[in-house]
């Protein structure tokens, strides 16, 4: 647990000698995504993806945190994988994207439809859909809701993509809390684990 806080300790000295040093302008990496051209491939939104974080996955959590403005409910970061992660050499990309996120009554896996059997893709929910939200150029969502169990759907090559289950089958499930906020990260895999 002292090595943890001894790696955050040094990264916070990091974070505060960018902020200082007259070298590191920010503004590139801003300029840089507001440029990038962006192609609609889908319905609904558009998609996007920041290649500036690209395995930097960890920074980027500490920085969307800065970010979070709801009393209620939660906040996360949306990432995509892809590439080969099973190599001692890492050739696997991991950046965030801009989608858009549902969030429904909390489902499980009897109360949707599959695009492809065994597969994250879903064509139907039957839960109500109680929110729709659209990430960042850098990944970030947050959601400000009563207190219950909700699950979350990423809108993927027009289908629901949820690739993780509670142990009562509930799809990327989230449980809010009254008067707290938590943090649910969800990630897009297409890469080899």
């Amino acid at each position: 647990m002292r090595n943890c806080f001894f790696i955050l300790g040094l990264f916070s000295l990091f974070l505060l000698a960018c902020e200082n040093d007259d070298n590191f302008r920010n503004e590139e990496l801003i300029d840089d995504v507001a440029t990038r051209p962006v192609t609609p491939s889908r319905e609904e939104g558009i998609i996007l993806q920041n290649t500036n974080w690209t395995n930097q996955i960890f920074e980027l959590y500490v920085h969307n945190r800065e970010k979070v403005s709801i009393k209620q409910g939660f906040y996360g970061t949306l990432t995509q994988r892809e590439g080969d992660f099973m190599n001692d050499e890492i050739e696997g990309k991991e950046f965030p994207v801009n989608r858009l996120i549902h969030i429904y009554e909390y489902t499980t896996f009897s109360e949707v439809i599959e695009e492809e059997r065994y597969t994250p893709f879903y064509t139907e929910v039957e839960t109500k859909l109680i929110a729709t939200i659209e990430c960042d150029e850098e990944g970030f969502y947050e959601f400000e809701l009563s207190p219950g169990k909700y699950s979350l759907f990423i809108v993927e090559n027009n289908s629901l993509y949820a690739n993780s289950g509670d142990s009562y089958g509930g799809l990327n499930s989230v449980e809010v809390e009254a008067n707290k906020i938590s943090e649910r990260n969800l990630e897009i895999n297409y890469a080899l684990d």
